[in-house]
């Protein structure tokens, strides 16, 4: 539209300098140089009117630039920024597609706004997954853990009294043992035998002599300290561990066992005893088994001897 104005006015500039021309050509001396003069007046203010309308088709073309950049490169700065962020992690981040100016620039920013909430939706299914897997591996764990303890335990339990087994018992030894190395703090070891427990068995039948065993070691336990340590050491052998406590305390427990098991008849037997050996563990012994088989010997002189005695 521009260009066509300017052509327009140009072409009246020149129907109206070809005028004079043939005018000039027409007079004489004189009056052509009057001519003349004006003619040049008037081609003067062409070049100014030329002039000006350059510099304003020069100041409309930098505004149409400048418009554009504003309609197109802050929406496209605006939009990198918010892709930037949902780089960052924040998909959340708002993408108003409506405030876009031409269609491109709306359609650009409604995929962003999509990929943004698709990343999300991702993202909370990943953690939510993610918390799922945790929880169900720890309760996994945990479980684990409980059946590992109760495996731990029936491994270390006596299954018919309920007592510790003997590989508990060495344990505990074991563990007494170092203590009395560190420490100096004597133990005692009392080793328990049911007497004539074979004939028990042979004539009365397993249950019964189970019922005996069960008996005898509920008896015996109740009658212990809480720091004290009872075990089925094999068989109708019981082994009692006294904590920091010499031979001479040790034989008042050995007595008041020996006493609360005679006290204490068993259904369809009646009167049952025990024989007791008893040997006080001592820092120079070389390990725990020696005070175990001191024991052992005493209570072999126990049966010996009579039975039903310590």
């Amino acid at each position: 539209m521009l260009d066509a104005t300017l052509k327009s006015q140009l072409q009246a500039y020149l129907e109206k300098l070809q005028r004079p021309i043939r005018l000039i050509a027409s007079l004489d001396d004189g009056a052509k140089s009057a001519e003349l003069r004006s003619l040049l007046q008037d081609i003067a203010s062409l070049q100014w009117i030329a002039w000006l309308l350059f510099l304003g088709a020069t100041a409309v073309f930098l505004l149409l630039i400048w418009w554009a950049a504003t309609v197109v490169s802050r929406p496209l700065r605006e939009l990198a920024q918010r892709a930037y962020l949902i780089e960052l992690g924040q998909e959340d981040t708002e993408l108003d597609s409506a405030r876009q100016r031409t269609l491109e620039l709306y359609e650009l920013a409604t995929a962003l706004r999509g990929m943004a909430r698709t990343l999300l939706k991702r993202k909370n299914a990943l953690a939510e997954s993610n918390a799922y897997l945790e929880r169900a591996v720890a309760e996994r764990t945990a479980e684990l853990l409980k059946a590992n303890e109760e495996l731990l335990r029936q491994s270390r339990q006596d299954v018919l009294t309920g007592l510790s087994n003997r590989l508990a018992a060495n344990e505990r030894l074991q563990s007494e043992f170092v203590r009395l190395k560190r420490q100096q703090l004597a133990y005692t070891v009392l080793l328990i035998d049911i007497d004539n427990f074979k004939p028990i068995n042979d004539t009365h039948g397993h249950a019964t002599g189970d019922q005996v065993l069960r008996l005898v070691a509920q008896t015996l336990q109740v009658n212990l300290r809480e720091s004290d340590f009872i075990a089925r050491f094999g068989g109708e052998e019981f082994l009692v561990l006294l904590p920091a406590t010499g031979i001479s305390a040790a034989l008042g427990v050995a007595e008041k066992l020996r006493l609360a098991v005679e006290s204490k008849p068993a259904p369809m037997i009646g009167r049952v005893t025990v024989s007791i050996g008893l040997a006080e563990a001592r820092p120079e012994d070389q390990s725990e088994d020696v005070a175990v088989r001191l024991a052992d010997a005493r209570l072999y002189q126990a049966k010996s001897g009579g039975r039903n005695r310590c």
